[in-house]
């Protein structure tokens, strides 16, 4: 995918394309919410603890798991075979890299020359 963005021909529109595609694949991957997706789940209604919150991003921890048991046999096991404190430190490191991922992703442009080519 990032291979893509790098080559010279890519107008502006293709390469912001790709970066909202890859965007997207990682919230949905995660189901990591934005608040202004999310009118259900108020900030007053969310559980202390439960979710990790950067800018106008947002994860539970419980969302997090699903995704590591997701991942496979081998890595589901290797996780519920840590204690319980080192799970919540292993939640917390996902979520965490996770959200600076996709908050980081959102605010990468596509840089194009007068005449929409990708900038040399």
């Amino acid at each position: 995918m990032l291979v893509n963005l790098q080559q010279r021909n890519f107008c502006l529109s293709q390469q912001t394309k790709y970066i909202e595609q890859l965007v997207q694949n990682i919230l949905l991957m995660v189901d990591i919410q934005h608040e202004d997706d999310n009118e259900v789940m108020q900030r007053g209604d969310r559980e202390e603890n439960s979710y990790l919150e950067l800018g106008v991003w947002w994860v539970t921890f419980k969302d997090v798991l699903v995704h590591v048991k997701d991942q496979g046999t081998w890595v589901k096991d290797l996780f519920l075979s840590l204690t319980d404190e080192d799970q919540i430190g292993v939640l917390r490191e996902i979520a965490g890299y996770t959200l600076r991922l996709v908050k980081g992703l959102s605010l990468v442009q596509g840089e194009c020359d007068c005449r929409n080519n990708a900038a040399a």
